[in-house]
C-alpha cells in the first residue's frame, strides 16, 4: 500500500483521448509509434490515446496516413482545434517549422508533444516557450532515451557517489540526429544541464564516430563529460560517472528482440504524453527544456560553425539557425 498509494479509480479518465497529428512519412508515428494508438486488430492497448485527426504538407501522404490510422485527414495544418485533445508534431524534415505549426494549438490551450528536436533555432524555442507561458498549455519535446529505464537507476546511483568528479557516455549512433540528440539529452537527463561550454569534434559532421565534450559548472566549480558517439553491438547508451565517493555505470542495452523498443524504450515516453494531456503538466519544467534544446544547437554549432571549438551555450546567438544542419 505504501508503494503506490493513489486511489485506482479515475472516472474522468475513462474516456481515450483524441489526438492530433502533423505527421509526415519521415517520423516515428508513421513508422511505429501509431501502433500504441491505433492498435490493429489482435494488439493490445497500451496508451488511452488515439489518433483522429492528421494534415500532412502532402496530401497523398496524410492520406495514406489516415487510412493507416483510420483518421480524419484536414486540409489546413490548424484545422484540429477544437477536434482533439492533444496533439504530435512529428515530421523530422519540418523541424525548422515546427514552432510554427504548433503555434495555433497551445495558444488554444492543447498540449503539444514534439518529436525530438522541436526546433532548430533558440528564437523558435523562445517562440514555442513564451506562447505555453501566456496560454499555460503544457508542451513536451522529448526524446525516448530520456525516458528509459536506465536513467531512473543513474538518477537513483548518482546519490552515492558525493560531489562528480568526471563521467564518460557512449552513444551507439550512426546519423546526425542520434548522436547530436539522442545520447546528449539521455545523458544531460544524468547528468544535469548546467553546462557552460560544448563542443564536438568528428572527421564527417553528419555521421559518427565523434567526441561531444561537455564543460559543467556545479556550485562554483568545474568538472567535465565526454560522449563518444560510434556505432556498438546491443548497447544503444551507456553513462559512467566518477565522484569522490565512488562510481557508476548504467547501460542500455537491447537483446535485438523487435518488442525491446516497445517495452523498453518507447512506452514510458508515451505514458508520460499521456500524463502531461490529462494533468496538463509538463513532465519537465520550461527552464530545462530550453537548457537542453540551447545545448544541442550548440553542440550543432560547434561542429558545423566552429570546427569542433567549445562554444558557450548562454552565448549561442538567438537567431543561429542550424537548418542547413539537420
Amino acid at each position: 500500500e505504501s508503494w503506490n498509494p493513489e486511489p485506482g479509480i479515475r472516472a474522468k479518465d475513462e474516456k481515450i483521448l483524441r489526438i492530433g497529428g502533423v505527421f509526415g512519412l519521415w517520423s516515428h508515428m508513421s513508422s511505429s509509434w501509431w501502433r500504441y494508438f491505433n492498435p490493429p486488430e489482435g494488439y493490445a492497448r497500451t496508451t488511452g490515446m488515439r489518433i483522429t485527426h492528421v494534415w500532412c504538407i502532402d496530401p497523398e501522404a496524410g492520406r495514406r496516413l489516415a487510412e493507416r490510422y483510420d483518421a480524419q485527414l484536414v486540409g489546413r495544418y490548424d484545422g484540429m482545434v477544437g477536434q482533439v485533445d492533444g496533439m504530435f508534431i512529428d515530421d523530422f524534415l519540418a523541424t525548422p517549422f515546427m514552432p510554427d505549426l504548433s503555434l495555433p494549438y497551445i495558444e488554444a490551450g492543447i498540449p503539444c508533444f514534439f518529436d525530438r528536436p522541436m526546433t532548430s533555432s533558440v528564437a523558435g524555442a523562445l517562440k514555442v516557450i513564451n506562447a505555453a507561458k501566456r496560454s499555460s498549455t503544457p508542451f513536451m519535446a522529448a526524446s525516448a532515451y530520456e525516458y528509459l529505464k536506465e536513467i531512473e537507476v543513474a538518477n537513483l546511483r548518482m546519490k552515492g557517489i558525493g560531489n562528480i568528479s568526471f563521467y564518460e557516455a557512449r552513444n551507439s549512433g550512426t546519423t546526425l540526429y542520434q548522436y547530436a540528440l539522442h545520447g546528449l539529452w539521455f545523458t544531460l537527463k544524468a547528468m544535469g544541464v548546467d553546462v557552460e561550454r560544448i563542443g564536438h569534434r568528428t572527421a564527417n559532421p553528419t555521421n559518427a564516430s565523434g567526441l561531444t565534450t561537455l564543460e559543467h559548472r556545479r556550485e562554483g566549480k568545474l568538472f567535465y563529460g565526454t560522449i563518444h558517439h560510434s556505432p556498438m553491438k546491443d548497447i544503444m547508451v551507456a553513462v559512467r560517472a566518477f565522484g569522490n565517493q565512488g562510481d557508476f555505470e548504467a547501460s542500455c542495452v537491447s537483446d535485438g528482440r523487435p518488442w525491446h523498443h516497445d517495452v523498453f524504450t518507447y512506452l514510458e515516453m508515451m505514458h508520460a504524453i499521456e500524463r502531461m494531456i490529462r494533468t496538463r503538466k509538463a513532465p519537465e519544467p520550461l527552464e530545462y527544456t530550453e537548457k537542453k534544446v540551447r545545448i544541442f544547437l550548440s553542440l550543432l554549432h560547434s561542429v558545423f560553425e566552429k570546427n569542433g571549438e567549445m562554444v558557450d551555450v548562454a552565448s549561442l546567438p538567438e537567431s543561429w539557425d542550424a537548418t542547413s544542419t539537420i
